[in-house]
């Protein structure tokens, strides 16, 4: 799991790890060969122009998809897998063309894109906040399914209930330095870390209650002085 605040590069890290950038400062990044290595989902899921069916297989085309030998057995599987089972029923089939980006909802792309990872099955995924509009409940159903396939995950994201899916905590710094920290998580450093972040939590609640009893108080007060 990479994590750091907002704008330290987190996304830059997928996209190096995508392919997509090169890397920077001398450094090699080496990725597993042909398209089924590296799988990237990012926060917002590409809806392509065509039929429901595309929107699983992509960025397959429906003549690979053809040659592949699958069929709606492994589309549904990985629907189902997604909590999108219903889909097909509900617009109508595989073949259905429409403008999913406006059809589906936040939740159902995300979880759109997860199904993708199910059906190609990658040898590594990496999960750039795609996850952001699903519940937990689903959001962790979907993470140990990932897991069952044997995928390995890398997700990038600041919520520590996704570190239970993960082995390592990368860190960035963020100070311009480049600096970084590589931890196991479920070590004592990593715990600490978790037990700081939920005491900061603890204390932001405690404000936010004060800051209510002090409405309630000045509510009351202008109660008064309109009588």
């Amino acid at each position: 799991m990479i994590t750091g605040s907002n704008g330290v590069g987190k996304t830059a890290v997928a996209r190096v790890l995508a392919g997509l950038w090169a890397a920077q400062g001398g450094g090699e990044v080496r990725r597993p060969a042909g398209r089924q290595g590296v799988f990237v989902v990012p926060q917002r899921a590409y809806m392509v122009t065509g039929t429901l069916l595309d929107q699983i297989i992509y960025p397959h085309s429906f003549p690979e998809y053809a040659a592949s030998g699958r069929g709606e057995a492994d589309l549904m599987e990985a629907l189902a897998a997604a909590n999108l089972a219903y889909l097909p029923a509900r617009e109508g089939g595989w073949s259905t063309r429409k403008e999913w980006r406006d059809v589906l909802s936040g939740g159902e792309k995300q979880r759109m894109g997860l199904a993708r990872v199910f059906y190609h099955r990658p040898k590594f995924a990496v999960l750039d906040e795609c996850t952001s509009a699903v519940s937990s409940d689903v959001e962790g159903r979907m993470y140990e399914h990932a897991k069952s396939l044997g995928i390995t995950l890398i997700t990038i994201s600041l919520r520590p209930s996704l570190m239970r899916y993960h082995t390592r905590l990368l860190t960035l710094a963020g100070d311009g330095t480049g600096r970084w920290t590589l931890t196991r998580i479920g070590t004592a450093e990593e715990r600490m870390g978790i037990d700081r972040e939920i005491i900061m939590l603890e204390n932001k609640l405690a404000d936010v209650q004060r800051w209510e009893a002090r409405l309630g108080e000045l509510n009351r007060l202008l109660s008064v002085q309109e009588q």
